[in-house]
């Protein structure tokens, strides 16, 4: 839920976040190995990982005891709901990967 000052006094924190989407073009071992991780321990529901090099797309959900518990590698992209609200759908279908 958005504050009402709209972020104007400070930046949003975790309990803010619906999701964050990563775009990996030299950083997919920092992304994957520090910023993830990091990430689940603070509870943002949804991650979305874009691997530029190699056009690899994955969603990480879910994140219990500070470890994301569901990891989804999708292949092709097309219209993606987010777990935390499920109404609200992003279209990536003419986005290529690669």
């Amino acid at each position: 839920m958005p504050r009402d000052d709209f972020y104007a006094s400070g930046h949003p924190r975790a309990e803010n976040v619906l999701l964050i989407v990563e775009v990996a073009d030299t950083s997919l071992k920092y992304d994957c190995t520090v910023k993830i991780p990091l990430y689940g321990r603070h509870g943002i529901p949804e991650v979305w990982l874009i691997d530029v090099e190699t056009g690899a797309f994955t969603r990480f959900a879910r994140p219990v005891d500070g470890e994301y518990r569901e990891e989804i590698n999708e292949d092709r992209l097309g219209v993606l709901a987010l777990h935390a609200l499920p109404e609200v759908k992003v279209d990536l279908t003419g986005m290529a990967l690669t």
